[in-house]
Parts: structure tokens; sequence; C-alpha cells
């Protein structure tokens, strides 16, 4: 659609070129140009309040490069990816991911979306999306989002963990006693799957059990590690219930 636009404006259509720069700013929000395009020719045709919404979209882009100089050109280039290859899924993934490390998460979540509709299984993206949920505090969404990735990729340790996450943000530890157990198969390196493992067992009631595997995490932590602090803040509660 934005070339479209581009031709339409070309040719001197301006009513034209400005619905399919709106189409473009709709599909994919984080296109900057499309706004910015958009703003000039909708000012020009006397859409004031329409000029005035896409030029706001446009300069809550052009924030980007204040903590970050090189992100808009960065911007560009992870957006030209995506053009020259046509619309090429990984090109539009890694423009989502590029967008979500900057904090546009709306933006992210439309381009997660985009990837999403071709590649429905896609557990990495499903991932990145119940991140993005998990941020906002919607985590009944955001598990949602992680049990579909786990569900796609049953090896991918990030979504196990981040599902027994939520799990237990939302006062389900069966169910994510279910997602860390599997964590701590795969991966019993991961000390943070000891953690969520010991907690879940600590809220149904098994202090034993999660003293136990409380052990197993620290002997897997860094010493100097959050999780390390984590585990031994779990172990006093854990041994100030043993019978």
């Amino acid at each position: 659609d934005f070339l479209i636009a581009q031709a339409a404006e070309g040719v001197g259509d301006a009513a034209e070129a400005l619905a399919h720069y709106e189409k473009a700013r709709r599909l994919d929000p984080s296109h900057s140009e499309a706004h910015y395009r958009a703003a000039l020719l909708a000012r020009r045709l006397g859409r004031a309040g329409l000029s005035d919404s896409a030029m706001a979209s446009y300069q809550h882009l052009q924030q980007m490069a204040e903590g970050d100089p090189d992100a808009l050109p960065e911007l560009r280039t992870l957006r030209e990816a995506v053009i020259e290859s046509g619309g090429q899924v990984d090109h539009i993934f890694a423009l989502a991911r590029f967008l979500g490390r900057h904090g546009y998460e709306d933006e992210a979540l439309n381009r997660f979306q985009a990837v999403l509709a071709r590649r429905p299984d896609d557990y990495r993206t499903l991932n990145h999306i119940g991140n993005i949920h998990l941020r906002r505090h919607q985590t009944e969404a955001a598990l949602t989002a992680y049990e579909r990735a786990a569900l796609a990729g049953p090896e991918f340790g990030p979504a196990l963990l981040n599902a027994g996450t939520a799990a237990m943000i939302l006062g389900r530890p069966r169910r994510a006693r279910g997602y860390f157990e599997r964590v701590v198969t795969l991966t019993p390196r991961v000390s943070m799957g000891w953690f969520g493992l010991a907690a879940a067992h600590l809220e149904e009631g098994r202090p034993t059990v999660a003293d136990s595997l409380i052990d197993e995490g620290l002997l897997r932590s860094d010493p100097q590690g959050r999780t390390r602090q984590a585990l031994l803040e779990l172990q006093r509660k854990a041994r100030s219930r043993l019978p």
C-alpha cells in the first residue's frame, strides 16, 4: 500500500494516495514514513484531525533516537530489508524484535502478529508476545501465548519457564509445576527452573520437597546472581514451614 500511495501521489491523486498511506499506517504502525506522508497530504486536503494524528504517530517514532542515535537508521535498514525481500517473514520478525527492545510495544505486537499470520506455530514469536502481555500485567493473555509457544516448541525452555512463571502469578501452582518440571528435565543447569519448581511445591503445601529442590538450585546458581538471592529467600520461607 505504501508503494501504491507513492505512485498515486506521483501522478497527483492526493486523495487516493492518502487512502493508501492510511492503510499502510494501519497495517504497520511502525511505518514512520507512511505517518509522515499521510500527515502532509491530510493537511493539504484540509483534514486537520487526521493530519495531527498521523504527525503524532510520526513524532512518537522519532523519539526513539533520544535514547539511541543509531536507532532510526537501524529502523530504516530493517524496514528496507522487509520491503526488498517482499515481506519475508524473518525480516518482519527482526523488525518486531527491534521495536520491542526499544519499548515500542504496540508496534512490536503488530509486527509479531504479522509473523503469526504467516507462521501460526512460531514459538519464538509467541514467547515475545507473551513477554509484552506480561510487562503490561495482562497475565492471562501472557499465559495463553506462553502455553501456545510451549505446545509448538515443547523443548523451548524460555516458553516453558515463562508459562510456569505466569501460572504462578495467577495462583495456579499445580499448572506451573508441570512446566517447571519440564524445564529442570530439559535444562537442569538453569537455576531459575529449580526456583520455580520449589516455589510451586511450597505453594502447594510441600515445604520439605521445596527445601530439597532449593538445594538443587543453589548448587547450580551464580554465587553473585539474583536467582541465588531469590533461592535463599525462598529457602528461609520453606524452612519456616517445615514440620
